[in-house]
Order: structure tokens, then sequence, then C-alpha cells
């Protein structure tokens, strides 16, 4: 049998490395938008705009859709 305080103790392990885990997925996803900010040189304004609106597209498709992504011309 397991022990509750046992079980609870990996519970909490699993949450705490799952925060950490997604604490540095957005860290690497502000570091991608750093890049791309600075390669296309958009202001913050144009650069939060073309984000919010790429972003709408790829939650919007679904995973079975056979979608091609075309780079974008700037």
């Amino acid at each position: 049998m397991i022990n509750p305080i046992h079980t609870q103790r990996l519970e909490y392990d699993t949450e705490e490395e799952e925060e950490e885990e997604e604490k540095e997925e957005e860290e690497e996803e502000d570091e991608k938008e750093e890049v791309i900010q600075k390669r296309f040189a958009l202001s913050p304004r144009l650069f939060s705009k073309a984000t919010e609106m790429i972003s709408g597209v790829f939650k919007s498709a679904s995973p079975t859709n056979n979608v091609e992504i075309l780079p974008l011309c700037l």
C-alpha cells in the first residue's frame, strides 16, 4: 500500500516540475519573439498585433487539417 504522504509529495514534485517546464517554455518563446522582432525590425505595437494574428490562425487550425504553412513576406 502506498503511503498518502509519500503520494502527496510525488504529486507536489510533479506539479513543481510542470510549473518549471512551463516557465522554461515561456522563456524560450519570449526569446524567439525577441529574435523575430529584431530581425524584422517591427515596432513593439506592430509585432504584438502580428503575433496575435498568427497565433489566432494556429489556434483555429485543427491538427487533422492538411494545412500548409506559407512563409510570411513582410
